[in-house]
């Protein structure tokens, strides 16, 4: 009900009236979900787990730790593109290490797919 409520309010002046509404019930009038920062409280992981129960720092490998490591160098990935934008500093990151990481995205992906589209074709 509370959404609906929320949703309400939105629905004639935004685009993504739901989106909005979803947001504000889940994390606050001027929070959102923040895929930018993996370890936010709002970020990608936190998201996921809610969403689906999925952890996704332990799906980038078949292998856990090495997903972990993955994970952290997906971080750092991300901070250096930030750094790049904002601050016109360059990457410490090799193209291997560049590469490694959209490969275990590529893993992620096929991950997600097979998970939540199991889910959804099950209901």
């Amino acid at each position: 009900m509370i959404f609906l409520k929320s949703y309400y309010v939105y629905r004639d002046v935004s685009l993504n009236a739901d989106v909005d509404a979803l947001n504000e019930i889940l994390f606050g009038k001027n929070e959102r979900i923040n895929f930018q920062n993996l370890n936010d409280d709002r970020g990608a992981k936190n998201a996921y787990k809610f969403f689906f129960d999925i952890d996704l720092k332990e799906n980038l490998n078949s292998n856990r730790e090495v997903s972990f490591e993955k994970w952290d160098q997906l971080a750092k990935l991300i901070q250096e593109r930030h750094n790049i934008i904002h601050a016109g500093s360059g990457s410490t990151m090799t193209p291997d290490e560049i590469r490694d990481v959209i490969f275990s995205l590529d893993y992620l992906k096929e991950f997600l797919v097979n998970k939540i589209g199991s889910y959804y074709s099950n209901q």
